[in-house]
């Protein structure tokens, strides 16, 4: 389980982009891994773990092997792959819907959230605020 890609190598004498290559060099050694996100304020940092796979896929992952590496591979490193991972027949309907890339802060715009097979909202607080002020800035066009 790779800490965080977007952090500083952890040794002084290693490359400073190491953290983003590393998912790739492990990929072409044939390593398992997945990208993780533990540590200081992993609930509020959640948000950006496909991001972090983004990065991996911009220093050489796949994209196929990015999404692998924030879901099956992770599954599979926990134990859970039975049940979680991937879109199967017999799985947890557990997945989101982005309109555009979800590795991709420029374009990722989720639109659909199933959790246990179970849809849920994707408005919020920080939707409406949004809404709110885009308005208002379109109204003084």
């Amino acid at each position: 389980m790779l800490m965080r890609v977007h952090s500083l190598p952890e040794n002084e004498e290693d490359a400073v982009d190491l953290p983003y290559r590393l998912p790739a060099l492990l990929q072409t050694q044939g390593i398992p891994f997945c990208i993780q996100n533990s540590g200081d304020m992993e609930a509020m940092n959640a948000r950006n773990l496909p991001f972090q796979a983004g990065t991996a896929m911009a220093y050489g992952l796949s994209e196929e092997e990015a999404i692998r590496a924030i879901s099956l591979s992770t599954c599979e490193i926990l134990g859970i792959d039975k049940n979680y991972g991937s879109i199967e027949v017999g799985k947890s309907a557990t997945l989101f819907v982005s309109k555009g890339s979800a590795l991709d802060m420029r374009t990722n715009q989720v639109t659909t959230i199933l959790m246990q097979g179970k849809f849920v909202p994707v408005d919020n607080f920080q939707t409406d605020l949004y809404l709110k002020y885009k308005k208002k800035y379109e109204d003084k066009e």
